[in-house]
């Protein structure tokens, strides 16, 4: 008897832990699905609250462009991958977008990476491929010009 409720425990258990696994899966899922809609309809004040703090700055710079000279036509999830340590993530999204001063269409695939310790926050972004228009990169900071008193005798 003890032998059936101890092998009973231990696959509860184990169930357990491979339904968390799953329920972390389907939140990454529905995280990834959740920034592709709002990257999709412009709607970067949604968007920018799934950046980790980090990363927002960047976010806000590379992607000040968007409603105004890039419109996004659509988006399309194409890889979900959760990392071996379990607190990271990698996705791929493809996005269909025009070009609004020459009224292009263009394609660009991105590679996020998503931090999931403390709920889902996309990372960085990264073109792979396609048009890099879409994520410029931020003009390089200038390093602040030296106190001009300092140098007065």
């Amino acid at each position: 008897m003890r032998m059936l409720v101890t092998v009973l425990l231990g696959s509860l258990l184990c169930g357990g832990c491979l339904l968390n696994n799953i329920n972390s899966s389907q939140k990454l899922s529905e995280r990834v699905q959740e920034y592709s809609d709002a990257t999709r309809w412009n709607r970067l004040d949604l968007a920018v609250h799934m950046v980790s703090p980090s990363y927002r700055d960047r976010f806000v710079q590379t992607h000040s462009g968007w409603g105004r000279a890039v419109e996004v036509a659509d988006s399309e999830v194409l890889h979900i991958q959760m990392g071996t340590d379990g607190q990271s993530a990698t996705s791929t999204l493809a996005y269909s977008w025009y070009d609004l001063s020459a009224m292009t269409l263009a394609r660009t695939v991105v590679r996020q990476t998503w931090d999931l310790r403390d709920g889902f926050h996309v990372m960085d972004e990264l073109v792979i491929e396609g048009e890099p228009r879409l994520l410029p990169e931020p003009p390089p900071v200038e390093a602040s010009e030296p106190d001009q008193l300092a140098s007065v005798p």
